[in-house]
């Protein structure tokens, strides 16, 4: 008699264990793909913000204004010669 009552103690505390570990799991799974999304987003923020200073620092080479303006926020644009072409001389 005792045996049974173990017995269906440790098996409703099995079911209880059971199910708080399904909902620890899907909490930990739902912070485990909200982590992944702000990373992928980071990333992409990134890659915009790169191609960004990029097409300005391209555009400074035009534009003495957009120079100034990247060098005052400590960015120096340098334009190197093509593959193929030699730097004109110093002197």
């Amino acid at each position: 008699m005792a045996a049974g009552i173990i017995v269906f103690v440790l098996t409703i505390l099995l079911i209880i264990f059971t199910s708080v570990n399904r909902t620890l799991q899907a909490e930990a799974q739902a912070q485990e793909n909200k982590i992944r999304t702000t990373q992928q987003t980071q990333q992409a923020s990134g890659q915009v913000a790169g191609n960004i200073a990029k097409e300005l620092a391209q555009y400074s080479i035009q534009n003495e204004k957009v120079r100034a303006m990247l060098e005052r926020h400590g960015f120096n644009v340098q334009v190197r010669p093509a593959a193929g072409t030699s730097a004109p001389a110093s002197k």
